[in-house]
């Protein structure tokens, strides 16, 4: 006897790869068909499916764009795993690992923690008006390691005064 895969259960909605599974079925579309159509391989469409796998913001943004009934921020809020340039500095600043420990084991709502740290921050620290980098500051210049952010310092590549960088 053959099993076919589309008669056995479906994964939960409540995950990424799930919603996207739920999504794709009573849309009528096949794997391979969807696949096709938002360009990427049946076999990674699976993988995102049984949420082994997380698109990238780009593959995400095409599947829903091709999926009725849902937008990019629903798929994207349903993404339980960390970005790339995330998984770096989880993994090479251990205060990045204590902050969320700390949230997790305080048992408060992340959104209320997230709340109050903006407030606590310091203006002109927001997405659009960072400070500079040291070496922004100390040459005037956009620094070619993080592009005028912080973020290259937070995650240890920072090196104000390697031979790359000095004038």
């Amino acid at each position: 006897m053959t099993v076919r895969y589309d008669s056995l259960p479906m994964k939960t909605a409540h995950t990424l790869g799930g919603k996207i599974q739920s999504l794709r079925t009573e849309a009528g579309l096949t794997l391979r068909g969807f696949a096709l159509k938002v360009e990427i391989s049946a076999a990674f469409l699976s993988d995102i499916e049984r949420d082994r796998r997380r698109p990238s913001e780009a593959v995400l943004r095409r599947i829903a764009k091709q999926l009725p009934g849902t937008t990019y921020e629903e798929l994207d809020a349903l993404s339980t795993t960390l970005e790339q340039d995330l998984q770096r500095m989880v993994a090479e600043t251990p205060e990045a690992r204590q902050l969320l420990r700390t949230v997790f084991e305080s048992k408060r709502d992340p959104r209320e923690v997230l709340r109050e740290l903006q407030k606590s921050v310091p203006s002109g620290m927001g997405k659009s008006s960072r400070r500079r980098c040291e070496w922004e500051s100390l040459k005037g210049q956009t620094c070619p390691t993080c592009g005028g952010s912080e973020k290259a310092r937070m995650v240890g590549r920072y090196e104000p005064f390697s031979k790359e960088v000095r004038s």
